[in-house]
């Protein structure tokens, strides 16, 4: 009987171990920056994040699959938002979700993993490498990618709008 009662602890611990955490999408952002008209720079963010991670030092483990609306995109100003949001940036009411999914996942040690994976905006899905930051149950990363790469503002030479945009994303768990 003890023998039973110690399995199906560790059953139900060892399973619930493994369960991904969802991510808190009122508590979640991912801020951004991009050079703008050669000498400014815009600041923005995105909410609405949802998803779910896990991460172990067992790579088959880990998971990180994580989505958001463009339209939810906000620089302080209203028509700036409104902008990009249309066919020339983002194009939301054709593509209404950016997402992001992890294939392959490296412990790093203190509470970082290295996630190789596809980043998804409009109709181009790209392999990009971050590095995840956990403590507690916020995980963060920082990097950049091209805008062009993802046929976001196209038209736009890199004086009106940069190259690079710098990505900050903040993941509160549940």
């Amino acid at each position: 009987m003890r023998l039973a009662i110690k399995l199906l602890f560790i059953t139900f611990f060892g399973i619930h171990g493994l369960q991904a955490q969802l991510i808190d999408s009122e508590n979640s952002k991912v801020s951004f920056e991009i050079s703008n008209l050669g000498f400014n720079t815009v600041e923005g963010n995105f909410s609405g994040l949802k998803g779910e991670l896990n991460l172990s030092k067992d790579q088959g483990a880990s998971r990180l699959s994580i989505c958001l609306n463009p339209a939810t995109i906000t620089t302080g100003i209203d028509k700036r938002d409104e902008h990009l949001k249309e066919e020339d940036f983002f194009w939301t009411s054709k593509y209404p979700e950016i997402c992001f999914k992890g294939r392959k996942f490296k412990f790093l040690g203190e509470g970082r993993w290295e996630v190789e994976g596809i980043l998804s905006i409009r109709d181009v899905s790209k392999p990009i490498t971050i590095v995840l930051t956990k403590k507690g149950k916020m995980a963060t990363c920082d990097f950049s990618i091209k805008r062009k790469d993802y046929n976001v503002g196209n038209d736009f030479s890199s004086f009106t709008a940069g190259e690079e945009v710098k990505l900050m994303v903040s993941l509160s768990l549940k």
